[in-house]
């Protein structure tokens, strides 16, 4: 068997403003795609998936359901052959704490 030597992961980075445009429930996350990277191949090789970006989202209530909107876009940096070039989310959750 040949070496391995790839990196994979998934970092997760959010901020939550205090208030944002004179509201709560604000935030800025980077990425969620997943990200993977060949360390012995080059990078224009199509071995690696690098995405960047960011979301804006808002958690907030409709009577007494709370639901988690946002709305992000990635660019892929390096990207193998059945990755996207860049893709553009909305995302709608709805949330059930208890």
């Amino acid at each position: 068997r040949t070496n391995v030597n790839k990196l994979f992961g998934g970092p997760v980075l959010t901020y939550h403003f205090a208030d944002f445009m004179g509201q709560e429930g604000w935030y800025l996350r980077w990425t969620d795609e997943l990200m993977s990277f060949d360390w012995n191949a080059r990078f224009d090789e199509d071995k690696s998936s690098i995405p960047v970006g960011a979301a804006l989202g808002k958690v907030f209530s409709i009577g007494k359901q709370p639901i988690n909107v946002f709305l992000g876009s990635d660019y892929y940096v390096a990207h193998r052959g059945t990755d996207p070039v860049y893709d553009i989310k909305l995302n709608v959750t709805f949330l059930f704490p208890e």
